[in-house]
């Protein structure tokens, strides 16, 4: 199971190397972490400390989930238009952990320098770095997906 090699994992779905066990284990791991995250966001604590920005981020990340979705299903379709939920989630997985720790990181430099509070900027800068997080995370799951559908050249194969 490749949790942070995306190219490695890529390459195996595109020469047939994904069993439908391996893809399982990448769902159930995927599922754990999803219903994790979703229990932490819902304990009652809003991260913004304004629901106006709640609202914002929680409309923000739906439209981008859904456009995402959708652009990622046309780069298959536009391929070899198979396995989508599987690759999505395989995928998606070491997609999740490489940018979980480019959040984490600049979270721990944005913290050092302008110390730990809550007023609107701050709250403003931490809905884009979220919104520009997501967006990036579905640039690249749609890069991938399309390498492995074969939707896009082989001279794609040297910048994935």
């Amino acid at each position: 199971m490749y949790l942070w090699k995306v190219k490695a994992l890529a390459q195996d779905f595109r020469e047939g190397k994904v069993t439908q066990k391996e893809q399982m284990k990448y769902y159930l791991l995927f599922s754990v972490l999803t219903l994790a995250a979703a229990s932490l966001s819902s304990s009652g604590n809003s991260f913004f400390d304004n629901s106006y920005l709640d609202w914002v981020d929680f409309c923000l990340q739906i439209l981008i989930t859904a456009l995402g979705i959708i652009w990622c299903f046309q780069a298959n379709q536009q391929g070899d238009d198979r396995d989508f939920v599987g690759r999505m989630v395989c995928i998606g997985l070491p997609l999740g952990i490489r940018i979980s720790v480019w959040i984490i990181l600049l979270s721990v430099i944005y913290f050092i320098v302008f110390g730990i509070g809550k007023d609107l900027w701050r709250n403003i800068f931490w809905l884009g770095l979220f919104t520009l997080f997501n967006i990036y995370y579905y640039y690249q799951l749609r890069k991938y997906i399309a390498y492995i559908s074969s939707y896009q050249t082989s001279s794609y194969n040297e910048k994935v």
